[in-house]
């Protein structure tokens, strides 16, 4: 959940830290998780698309002081 709003793939808008914070994020992770339903990952269509989100990932978590 974290990496698809700070790093989306497709046509998600971005959510930085100045947007939503990570308690915010956090507590909206915690949400969706109490939701009833199969919350299965999906896998990047290609590569090249998991590679950039990688590296946004990898960005954001480096100005945030934040692992993912």
């Amino acid at each position: 959940m974290r990496r698809q709003a700070r790093a989306p793939l497709g046509l998600m808008p971005v959510f930085p830290p100045d947007k939503i914070t990570n308690t915010e994020l956090d507590e909206i992770a915690g949400f969706v998780e109490s939701l009833a339903g199969d919350h299965s990952h999906q896998a990047p269509a290609a590569r090249a698309d998991a590679l950039a989100q990688h590296h946004w990932m990898a960005l954001f978590a480096l100005e945030d002081n934040q692992p993912f």
